[in-house]
């Protein structure tokens, strides 16, 4: 059951790649959006660095849920209940992953994400992001297989 998770945040963090972690002060723009993104943006940073598990990730997506409802935006409102909905049911998680990045778009932060050359990721630190996150999920004994792919690794474990 973590693996599935843990393989579809893998693919997550590789769909978004890197994000930039400044936003220019000088462009004005929503505060609700920002707030919403700003969390998103977080929580896809520490998937990327393989700091979390699944059950850490779906809290802090209920903390983006509810934050985007407190607003009057109809797009992030739908983009963060499909993203709860498929944490929760363990099922179309990277569809709406996209979807909620799609949402943030106009975020100055999320603007260039997709364009940006990622830094590799040696094996040493894939490895040591890996052994952080079975350790917290309490799968030390996982068997799992990695790969490279371009800058990055995927791991599936079982």
């Amino acid at each position: 059951m973590g693996s599935k998770w843990f393989r579809r945040l893998v693919a997550v963090a590789f769909i978004v790649g890197s994000l930039p972690t400044n936003v220019s002060a000088q462009v004005p723009i929503d505060s609700d959006l920002y707030d919403v993104c700003s969390l998103w943006a977080g929580i896809l940073r520490q998937v990327n660095e393989g700091v979390v598990t699944g059950s850490e990730i779906r809290t802090q997506i209920q903390a983006v849920y509810a934050r985007a409802h407190q607003t009057q935006n109809r797009n992030l409102r739908a983009a963060t209940a499909a993203l709860l909905r498929a944490a929760t049911e363990r099922s179309g998680v990277v569809e709406a992953s996209r979807t909620m990045t799609e949402a943030c778009r106009d975020l100055p932060a999320f603007r260039e994400a997709g364009r940006r050359a990622s830094t590799p990721i040696t094996d040493d630190e894939a490895m040591r992001h890996l052994r952080g996150v079975l350790e917290r999920a309490g799968e030390t004994d996982a068997k799992c297989q990695r790969k490279q792919y371009g800058t990055g690794w995927v791991t599936v474990c079982e």
